[in-house]
Parts: C-alpha cells; structure tokens; sequence
C-alpha cells in the first residue's frame, strides 16, 4: 500500500480518496465526509463511523462538531495564539490583529452561531462588511486572519468539514492593491529633507523662534535608519551587546523574521549614538536595562511590539513641522529610502543590511554563507554620500 503522501483519487482497494483540500473523503448517502489528512488514521476513522453515516446518523465522535459556536472557536484559537505570544512564537502585534479579527467574527456571526452551520453567503456577507472604509491590503490581511480561525477549527477537528469559503470570500485582486500603492505614490525622502530632519532633531529653537528641547537619541534614530533600513520595532529593541561603537558595527537579527544582518557605522552615526547613550535616562524597568534607547519622558522603549510607538509618533512630528508629511509617509519610509538608494550598489549586500528573508526560489541565496564586510561597506559609503555629498538637493 502506498505512503500516506501518496496521492490518490479512487482506488477499489482502498475505500477512500483523497481530496483538493488533501483530505481523505468518501460520499455516503450523497453526502461527501471528511476523514482527516493521514492515511492511515483517516481509514481507521472511516472503518469506525461508516456505519453510523450509511444509517444516516451522526457519529458520537463527531456530535460536538456540530455544536461548536462562534464563541468557543474564538476562544480556542485565541488562546492558542496567546500561548504563541508567551512561548516567543509570536509577535503580541500580530497577535492584536487575530483579536482584531476576532472581534469581527464575532460582531458577523454572533456568539452562539454554530459554526458547523456556517454558509458559503455568510462569508460573503462578512466580506462585504469589512470592504467598506478600508483599503484592498487591509482586507487581504484581514481576510488571511479570519480564515486562520476556520481553518484551525477543521484542523484541529473542531468541526467535520472543512468550511468552503474560497470564492465567495476571495482575496482582493492584486491589480487592486498595486492601483492603490501607485495612487499613494512614491513613499521615499530626499537627501535635504532627510538633512533637515535631522537638523530640527538637535535644534533647540523652531524657525518660528518657539524653543524645544534637542533629542539626541531620536537623532542617532534617524541616523541608524537611513544607513541601514533599520525599522522603528528593530531600532525600539537595539540592545548594547548588539552594538559595537569601538569597531563601528551592529549586529542584530531582524524581530520579524530573525534573519541576521549587519553593518558598519559612520562615523556621524557613532558620534551620535555616544551621544544619545550619554543622554538615556536609567529605564522605569530593569528588564530594558538592556536597551540602547529610552524615552526621557516615561523611561520606557521607544517602541514595545505595536502597542508604544513613540518613535513613530515624534518623527512625524517632525514631518508636520517641516510641512513634509502625508499620508504613507513615516519613519519605515526611511526604510524604504535605503532600499531605493543602497540598492543601486550591490542588492545582495543591500538586502543582507536590510534582513530579508529571500524567496524560496532564490537558490543562490540559499547556497550563500557568507557576504564580504568589504561590500558591506561600500553599500553604506554610497547611503552616505548621497546624503551628505549630493550637490543637487539629492532628489530621490
């Protein structure tokens, strides 16, 4: 008999066959049953309630199925993500997304709907409710999320089907989201915009003569961001066994995929972030006695995990001042500006500095160990000299 990887659809030996959705599956009375993915248990499974289907009931062991609600579903995969979250699995900003969706489920179905009851026009229902007002990405993200929790449900043999939602509630049209990115347009900064960020970030007076208070710490920020594409969540976390300021070089993996990946500093970043450092106050918690950064304010990260992002919120503030900001543009857009110029050097040192993850396809990464400190640097002596040599006002 054949491996349980084995595809196949009917065999007169064997009494099931295997479905799209990689279930094996047998149509009793007209009606197709699912009896899980494994081969051998699905058989096993089959061979125990065959003869309750053929009499036209419900097996005992698939009687709770039918009366899982709404609630308990919700309940069960949101506490299995919290476990995610407390075992360092998953992020408590991703996880805020599935409570998110969650609670549109809920508002959708209500509580006490029974899952297994759950119609192919139900999700289209839900579909339509979280199109309006938001953005073809945002559905996308939300539509991936909700089906997370439905999919879970057959999975984890909650209910005895899987639930069929794949045309009625489909993803957005990728032409859709690429009109949308086009409609925003080009997110990056101009070296001289960047250049007067950075100048208002240690001034002690507004150009409308209106005092302020010189941040040094949010100006290493920004400094660290454009010569790496550091983010706000990585630089929020950077820690000083990260940072080497003798030899000028951070090494630390990227929060969201923990790829590795490191740089060498300038000479004006190491200045600046001595700087900064000499400024941190001591944090409100010694578990962020770690941290290089820490807001003056109320001694805490400058950005824990989505739920305190003061970093974004203060160079915003920063763009409102200089009357550069709109919508789209924020501090990731610093990110966004190192990939637009680093990359015109060397892409595989560019996206080594960047952290990412390539694509499964992408053998020639796999097989790289290793990328030269040399190419490293010449990504970065690009970065800085068009921020800081352009003659032109450095237009992106």
């Amino acid at each position: 008999m054949p491996d349980s990887s084995t595809y196949v659809r009917k065999s007169k030996r064997f009494p099931l066959y295997r479905h799209s959705n990689g279930s094996w599956c047998k149509r009793i009375k007209r009606k197709l049953h699912y009896f899980g993915q494994d081969k051998a248990q699905a058989l096993e499974r089959y061979n125990a309630e065959r003869e309750a289907f053929e009499a036209g009931r419900l097996p005992s062991s698939r009687a709770s199925s039918r009366t899982l609600t709404v609630r308990e579903l919700l309940t069960q995969v949101l506490r299995h993500k919290n476990n995610l979250v407390d075992s360092g699995d998953l992020t408590l900003g991703t996880y805020r997304g599935y409570a998110a969706a969650a609670e549109l489920i809920r508002t959708e179905f209500g509580d006490d709907r029974h899952v297994g009851d759950l119609q192919s026009s139900d999700f289209a229902d839900l579909r339509k409710t979280i199109s309006e007002g938001r953005t073809a990405k945002t559905v996308s993200n939300l539509i991936t999320c909700i089906r997370v929790f439905f999919n879970f449900a057959y999975d984890e043999e909650l209910i005895d089907r899987p639930i069929r939602f794949k045309k009625t509630f489909a993803q957005p049209k990728k032409l859709a989201i690429r009109k949308e990115r086009d409609a925003i347009g080009d997110l990056s900064f101009a070296s001289s915009e960047i250049r007067n960020v950075l100048q208002l970030c240690i001034a002690d007076h507004y150009s409308d003569g209106t005092r302020r208070n010189p941040d040094p710490q949010l100006y290493a920020m920004i400094l660290i961001a454009i010569q790496s594409g550091m983010g706000n969540a990585d630089l929020g976390c950077l820690k000083f066994s990260q940072v080497d300021l003798k030899r000028g070089w951070i090494n630390c993996p990227r929060n969201k995929n923990a790829n590795p990946r490191r740089f060498p500093l300038w000479p004006e970043t190491i200045a600046a972030t001595k700087a900064a450092i000499q400024d941190r106050p001591t944090p409100i918690s010694d578990k962020h006695a770690d941290f290089v950064f820490i807001t003056r304010r109320d001694r805490r990260p400058w950005h824990v995990d989505g739920q305190l992002n003061s970093l974004g919120l203060q160079f915003r503030r920063l763009l409102e001042r200089l009357k550069i900001y709109r919508k789209g543009r924020s501090f990731y857009s610093l990110r966004r500006t190192f990939e637009t110029i680093a990359s015109e050097v060397d892409q595989v040192a560019c996206s080594t500095i960047m952290g990412h993850v390539a694509g499964s396809g992408d053998m020639s990464a796999l097989y790289r160990q290793h990328v030269k400190d040399e190419r490293l640097q010449k990504v970065v002596d690009h970065v800085h000299g068009w921020l800081f040599g352009a003659k032109d006002g450095g237009e992106t």
